[in-house]
């Protein structure tokens, strides 16, 4: 059984209470649970679908994705028809909504469409705005810019725990 140290009980504890703090911010109920969907919230819907499609996280809740998509789209401004394009052509490719896929499948129709140039511009939009967020760091498990820190030094870059199973 692994030992458990002080720095990762006081590591897991402050990813639980960052994990309780930022899913506290969002609602309990999945946000395409509505029944009725205007044209504005279904492309959201189709932003936040594609979104975790391009990056996958377990960890991260539906409604997290929703509210990342909410960033995304006015990076796109200026872009709308391009976007319009590339919806299109993946609901086609899926015969009917592509959204309604399930991920697999979405994920293979993704692959087909990567060359597109309107992927580039949404994988690159959206990770940026993804990934910058330290709310989302904690829920990934990424510790952070570790200069900010006090680097790699005082941060425990010799902790090799990892290697004790192997003696």
């Amino acid at each position: 059984m692994p030992r458990l140290s002080r720095r990762r009980l006081l590591s897991q504890t402050a990813r639980l209470i960052s994990c309780t703090a930022i899913m506290g911010g969002f609602s309990t109920r999945a946000a395409w649970s509505q029944p009725v969907v205007p044209n504005e919230q279904r492309a959201m819907l189709s932003l936040s679908t594609l979104v975790r499609d391009l990056f996958p996280h377990d960890a991260l809740a539906d409604s997290f994705y929703v509210k990342v998509a909410g960033i995304v789209q006015p990076g796109l401004t200026g872009k709308e028809k391009e976007y319009a394009t590339f919806a299109a052509a993946l609901d086609q490719d899926a015969g009917g909504s592509w959204r309604q896929l399930d991920p697999a499948m979405r994920g293979e129709i993704l692959a087909e469409h990567q060359d597109d140039p309107f992927f580039a511009i949404l994988r690159d939009t959206a990770r940026a705005t993804l990934y910058v967020q330290p709310e989302v760091w904690a829920l990934i498990g990424y510790g952070g810019n570790a200069l900010a820190q006090g680097g790699y030094l005082n941060r425990g870059f010799n902790d090799i725990d990892w290697l004790e199973g192997n003696k």
